[in-house]
């Protein structure tokens, strides 16, 4: 539903030519339906106009359907295990990028492993759990 009402909003506020370009030669100048104007959807700029016009089930309003709450739980072992796989991964790469030694890397990898990875990846589901709770989600 998101998709439709984006692409109405697109179609009659974005995609848009001049009211004076050749496409309109014919007389034909699309305008944003009266009803979508007065229900807030975007309308072009001035000198503006639409280039494919909205009609019959495509000019009435999309609507929004609200918006999932308490849906995600980011305290769930799988999503965790999918971050902290993530992590040991950049961990990963940052230790190719310093391009240590063969003992380094290993002494980094089981840092990485045990004890920087879990604390990273605890952070950021900190941060996850804040901003799910600060946008009310």
């Amino acid at each position: 539903m998101l998709g439709r009402r984006n692409c109405q909003a697109f179609l009659t506020g974005t995609f848009t030519l001049s009211k004076i370009n050749p496409v309109f030669q014919g007389g034909l100048v699309p305008e944003v339906p009266e009803k979508l104007k007065a229900a807030g959807c975007p309308v072009p700029a001035a000198g503006q106009c639409p280039i494919i016009p909205l009609f019959l089930s495509a000019e009435e309003l999309q609507p929004l359907v609200p918006w999932p709450t308490r849906t995600f739980n980011p305290d769930d072992g799988k999503f965790q295990g999918k971050v902290n796989e993530r992590v040991e991964e950049l961990l990963k790469l940052l230790g190719k990028y310093l391009e240590l030694p063969t003992v380094a890397a290993l002494t980094e990898w089981v840092f990485d492993h045990t004890i920087l990875a879990p604390k990273i990846r605890d952070k950021v589901i900190a941060y996850i759990k804040s901003e799910l709770a600060r946008k009310n989600l």
